[in-house]
């Protein structure tokens, strides 16, 4: 909880509007920093670099911030990082807006001789796709480096090796520049920075709360049956843990994309909790393969230290471990048979042969659910 509100009191940080993040704070020495009918985002004089407008048709709309080194990039319609020689800010003049002339009463002719046709209305030109918040986003993320090291990015053992920070922007830049545009992670687009902060907040919490603890990307062995005075944890819990059957979920009927069940499919995780208790080496890695009739996953006993061969089942039944590759994965423990599927569909090799997105063309994520 005190890791949540630190996150969450993040977004008190982010925000130059203390209202409507829609509503824009006025800048008495430049009231409207967007020229005339100017649709993008712009500069805000005398901020240093440091603030810039969203406009629309010449009218203020947002207004962000950059952070650290960070300053505003026209080339880029967010913050970059200065670099030594950009580091003095050039000025720039608040836009005057354009006078009009006094329209004339029109002339009427005593005897037109024929009638106009009236002027077809000029059709509305599109309106340029909004830059992205992406570079204000990155850049207090960049700021809060050392906090999102210090806090966050912990596993009970010490600083995290499998989440680094350098492997959090890259993910970003992936997830928000490369993934379909409606499967994007938001970082604040149209609404305003404060909801994107929000929301990586609430990432980070429940990676936090996930695969950043354990400093795996490989779910664990822990849904154990006390019988004979010691705990037992059946190695069929590769098929799923506490009630959940990974290998029979199934996606809602708008999304029918679940991988299928590949009973020969043959897959080892590549983590476990070597750090189980000490003296004991703790139930080995997930793992699946087919079942030939006879050959039983069986189970590891805490007590003896070993793993028994045996029809020994989970809490659902399962006593082998056939096409249940779909254990909980990532940062935020992904599993079962819909979750790879969406993956595959959306950004996979499905994505790149039957739509033509092209962020994991190589990868089938349900032939290969490891590497995710």
């Amino acid at each position: 909880m005190q890791f949540m509100l630190l996150l969450l009191s993040w977004c008190s940080f982010v925000v130059v509007n203390s209202q409507d993040t829609n509503t824009v704070e006025v800048n008495f020495e430049c009231p409207n920093p967007c020229p005339w009918r100017f649709t993008g985002f712009i500069l805000i004089p005398n901020t240093s670099c440091k603030s810039y407008a969203q406009c629309r048709n010449g009218n203020p709309i947002g207004e962000f911030q950059c952070f650290g080194n960070y300053i505003f990039a026209e080339s880029k319609g967010g913050c970059d990082f200065a670099s030594d020689g950009e580091s003095e800010c050039q000025p720039v003049p608040c836009p005057v807006p354009p006078t009009q002339s006094p329209t004339e009463s029109p002339t009427i002719s005593e005897s037109p001789t024929k009638t106009l046709a009236p002027t077809a209305p000029e059709p509305p030109r599109p309106t340029p796709f909004p830059t992205p918040v992406f570079f204000s986003f990155l850049s207090f993320v960049e700021s809060r480096r050392q906090s999102i090291e210090a806090t966050v990015l912990q596993s009970s053992g010490g600083p995290s090796t499998a989440y680094t920070m350098e492997g959090l922007m890259s993910a970003l830049d992936i997830v928000v520049n490369q993934f379909p545009s409606d499967k994007t992670f938001y970082v604040g687009e149209y609404a305003g920075l404060r909801y994107g902060v929000a929301n990586f907040a609430a990432f980070l919490s429940q990676a936090m709360s996930e695969g950043i603890r354990m400093d795996s990307c490989d779910e664990w062995n822990t849904d154990y049956i006390f019988q004979d005075n010691t705990e037992k944890f059946p190695l069929s819990n590769a098929c799923g843990q506490y009630k959940r059957a990974y290998d029979l979920e199934i996606c809602k009927s708008t999304e029918p994309f679940e991988c299928p069940i590949d009973r020969d499919m043959e897959v080892t995780a590549v983590d476990y909790n070597q750090n189980f208790m000490p003296g004991k080496t703790g139930p080995p890695a997930f793992s699946c393969k087919p079942y030939d009739g006879s050959s039983f996953s069986g189970f590891y006993d805490l007590f003896d230290d070993v793993i028994a061969e045996s029809a020994y089942s989970n809490s659902l039944g399962r006593t082998n471990v056939a096409g249940c590759c779909w254990w909980k994965r990532g940062a935020l423990m992904t599993g079962g048979r819909c979750a790879f599927g969406k993956l595959n569909k959306y950004v996979g090799k499905e994505a790149a042969d039957s739509r033509g997105i092209y962020v994991y063309p190589d990868i089938h994520f349900c032939s290969n659910p490891e590497a995710i």
